[in-house]
This record gives C-alpha cells, sequence and structure tokens, in this order.
C-alpha cells in the first residue's frame, strides 16, 4: 500500500501542475475557480463512496470505486486529447519559449519565496480543518462522532461555494480584489471558532474558513503567470503547488502534536497563527510585485 501511494502522489501531483498550469494561461480566472470548486465536490463526495463500501462489503470497494473514476477519468483526457491540443478561450496568448528554472534560481527570487509561503499556509489551513475540525467539535463542542462529520460536510460545502461565487464574478470584481476579500473573511471565521461558543458557532466559523479560504488558492495559482511571467511559469506552479502540498502534509501531525501537549482548545490558535502569516505574507508578495511593476489589477 505504501508505494502505491507514493506512485498515487507522484502521479495526482504531476496532473495537479499541468492542468492548473494550462489553465492558467489558456483560461479566464473564472475557469480556474470552477475546477477548483469541483475539486471540492470531489472531496465531499469521497468519504460517502468510503462510508458506502464499508456498510455494505468493506473498504476493497471503495477503492474499487476510485478504480472506476479514475478510468473514466482517463478514458476523458485520451478521448479529449486533440481539444487540449487546441488551446483555450480567446485569452490564449501565442506561446513563449520556456524557461525551466532550477530550485536554486526560484530560492533567488524574493516573490518565489513569499508565495511559498502563502500556498503552504493557506493549504495548511484548509487541511487543519478538513482532518481535525469535526475532532475538535467532538472533544470541545460536545457533537457526537455523526455530526462532527456533517459539520465537516459543511465545512467543504463553503469551500467549494467559495470557489463558485469567486468564478461568478470573475468578470465584475479582479483577481487580487476577490483574494483580499476571501483573506478577509477568514479572519471573523477563526474568531468564531477561538471564542467559547456554542458548537454550532463553531461549524459556522468552519464554513466560513471554507468560504474565504477556499478562493485564495486557484486565484492565486491563476495570477501566476502574470505574476512571474509565462516564460518562468511551469517552473514557478510546479514549485508552488509542491509547497501547497507540503502545507497539506504538515497540517494534520502539527496539529497532533500541538493538541497532545496543550490540548484541543490549542487548535483555533494555530489556526489563527497560520491565518496571521497568510495575510502577512500575502501584503508582502503584492508589495513587492507593486515594485516590480509585476501587480496587475486588470485581471
Amino acid at each position: 500500500m505504501i508505494p502505491t501511494a507514493v506512485l498515487l502522489g507522484l502521479g495526482a501531483g504531476a496532473i495537479d501542475a499541468g492542468l492548473n498550469h494550462y489553465v492558467a494561461l489558456h483560461f479566464k480566472a473564472g475557469h480556474m475557480n470552477f475546477l477548483h470548486c469541483f475539486y471540492g465536490v470531489g472531496v465531499s463526495l469521497s468519504p460517502y463512496l468510503m462510508a458506502a463500501a464499508l456498510a455494505r462489503v468493506g473498504w476493497r470497494s471503495g477503492y474499487r470505486y476510485a478504480f472506476f473514476v479514475q478510468t473514466v477519468i482517463t478514458l476523458l483526457l485520451v478521448l479529449s486529447v486533440p481539444l487540449w491540443e487546441k488551446g483555450g478561450s480567446a485569452e490564449s496568448a501565442e506561446e513563449e519559449p520556456v524557461v525551466n528554472l532550477t530550485l536554486m534560481q526560484m530560492v533567488r527570487r524574493k516573490t518565489v519565496r513569499q508565495v511559498w509561503v502563502i500556498m503552504l499556509a493557506t493549504n495548511a489551513i484548509e487541511y487543519a480543518c478538513g482532518v481535525w475540525g469535526s475532532s475538535y467539535l467532538v472533544t470541545e463542542k460536545g457533537f457526537d462522532a455523526r455530526h462532527g462529520a456533517l459539520a465537516l460536510t459543511i465545512y467543504y460545502a463553503g469551500m467549494s461555494l467559495g470557489r463558485f461565487v469567486s468564478g461568478l464574478l470573475s468578470e465584475k470584481i479582479k483577481t487580487w480584489r476577490r483574494i483580499g476579500i476571501g483573506a478577509v473573511i477568514i479572519a471573523p471565521a477563526v474568531l468564531l471558532i477561538l471564542l467559547p461558543l456554542p458548537g454550532t458557532v463553531s461549524v459556522a466559523g468552519l464554513f466560513l474558513v471554507g468560504l474565504g479560504n477556499g478562493s485564495i488558492y486557484p486565484n492565486l495559482i491563476h495570477l501566476t503567470p502574470h505574476n512571474f511571467g509565462r516564460d518562468v511559469s511551469q517552473s514557478i506552479m510546479g514549485s508552488q503547488i509542491a509547497f501547497a502540498y507540503i502545507g497539506v502534509m504538515l497540517a494534520p501531525p502539527l496539529v497532533s502534536l500541538i493538541s497532545s501537549t496543550a490540548g484541543m482548545q490549542a487548535y483555533p490558535v494555530l489556526l489563527a497563527v497560520l491565518y496571521v502569516i497568510m495575510v502577512v505574507m500575502l501584503q508582502c508578495f503584492a508589495n513587492q510585485l507593486k515594485k516590480q511593476g509585476r501587480y496587475d489589477k486588470t485581471v
């Protein structure tokens, strides 16, 4: 299982980086948000598929369901190759020569280091809520396991809704402003979880975290060619997604470590710390782009 999990991660990471780069180059911000919105739908549905398998025949059937879904996706990709080769919307521009940056070349760029931290923090918030949100409600707010799991579905619904609404508003509200709105929404959301309020208020806080944080990642991904240049965007796109996955990887064990030493009541404090890191770095990143003349308010 462990070696196959590594292979799964390698394949998923390659698809993630390649697909995001393609959409960022050839499609509009709305398409990027809708793409990630349906990721949220998939994340919401996957626990139910496994639960259905466990209730009927066992965990192996859950993996069979995943195999069937993946097979259909693969067939769709193979059949649609001619469409991908034609490029995307009218926004597609003539391709520039691709410049492959080394790791050290990216490390030397201040803006790249800043966006790495943002990607790590926003995805750490996402998965700290997605993995530990229900446990917090059970241990600290008195929820039973079933209602804790249901609350997690509400969180992911908030994330999907945030991305869907961001996509709808992409023609009226520009990308950096939508990123700012998302960051502002998270502040009261974390406060609702942090304060000693009833559990239903904490559920509302989780929903708002998903709503606000959900749009930050796809919108920053969409801005990659504008922030760094189309010629180097492929290398930087891959590195951004790598740091996003580092946040995904570190968040669950970090919450586990902190809760085992300071108690589960420290969980919302960690969310607040991650939020502050993300917001401060977002502001630093925007300021640096303004100095370079790359802060694009028109997309």
